[in-house]
């Protein structure tokens, strides 16, 4: 197979404008190539999704509608619609590009109503201009380029996905996961979340298999010790960047746990 055919690629694009009463309308059943899938933008007006099982869809502006050659969708402007539709869509094209996006429209769905979330537009608009022939980008490049936009589109929908199934609580355990050293408090945290610092402190205990209080003492003073031995930064900036409120609390914790103050250990 050659790079023409592996590779993944903008097959088509653009930014079309549809006016009143002009017909438009496609089914995806017998559409080719076979492989191809897109991704389409409304940005005016609005046209009807109608999905495998039948079910229909008004889609107006800021929805994105994923689909694909070959699936038993079709959509468009039912005779009688007056008003016009703009868009912007590109078609993809490339080896296991269809197998992923049949299972990005399982997980997230075809149909998206970004609202304001001008995240997906954005790398849609910037997937077009490079495609562009005018901007001279290679056949490695654009293929970069189209993974990029289908990672940032997963990303995105899957976030959309998730943010009404998360508990305010399920937040607080993820920023304290992913950020321990910055994430200030327990009390701090849990009143960021809207929990209680007891219900938090349960969960993460659970979550943990420890206290989570000690937990977070543990990675700041790893990461306090790491700054004093291989940096010449001040202890109240170690103090800071470690996660500790002040140089004297630092102190305190670099002493109980090693037996000599932040500058001994610093000199060691």
């Amino acid at each position: 197979m050659d790079d023409d055919t592996t590779l993944w690629r903008v097959n088509g694009w653009g930014r079309q404008l549809v006016g009143p009463s002009r017909p438009y309308w496609w089914d995806n059943r017998q559409r080719i190539p076979d492989a191809q899938v897109y991704a389409q933008l409304t940005n005016e007006g609005r046209i009807l999704h109608r999905d495998s099982a039948g079910n229909e869809r008004w889609c107006g502006p800021g929805s994105l509608l994923l689909f694909k050659h070959g699936e038993a969708s079709s959509y468009g402007q039912p005779p009688g619609e007056r008003t016009p539709y703009r868009c912007a869509w590109v078609a993809l094209l490339g080896a296991g590009l269809y197998e992923h996006w049949n299972w990005l429209q399982s997980r997230c769905g075809s149909v998206h109503e970004l609202g304001d979330d001008d995240r997906v537009p954005q790398a849609l608009e910037r997937l077009m201009d490079l495609s562009d022939e005018r901007s001279r980008a290679t056949p490695l490049a654009r293929a970069a380029a189209v993974h990029s936009f289908v990672n940032q589109l997963l990303a995105v929908l899957d976030e959309r996905r998730t943010a009404g199934t998360r508990t305010p609580l399920d937040r607080a355990l993820e920023e304290l996961m992913a950020q321990p050293v910055s994430v200030g408090t327990l009390k701090e945290l849990a009143r960021r979340h809207g929990v209680s610092r007891e219900h938090l402190t349960r969960a993460a205990h659970l979550r943990l298999g420890r206290p989570p209080a000690a937990w977070l003492t543990e990675i700041r003073l790893n990461r306090a010790l790491q700054l004093l031995r291989e940096t010449a930064l001040p202890i109240a900036e170690v103090a800071r960047q470690s996660g500790f409120p002040s140089a004297h609390t630092l102190a305190r914790q670099v002493r109980r746990s090693a037996g000599r103050s932040p500058a001994r250990v610093r000199r060691g």
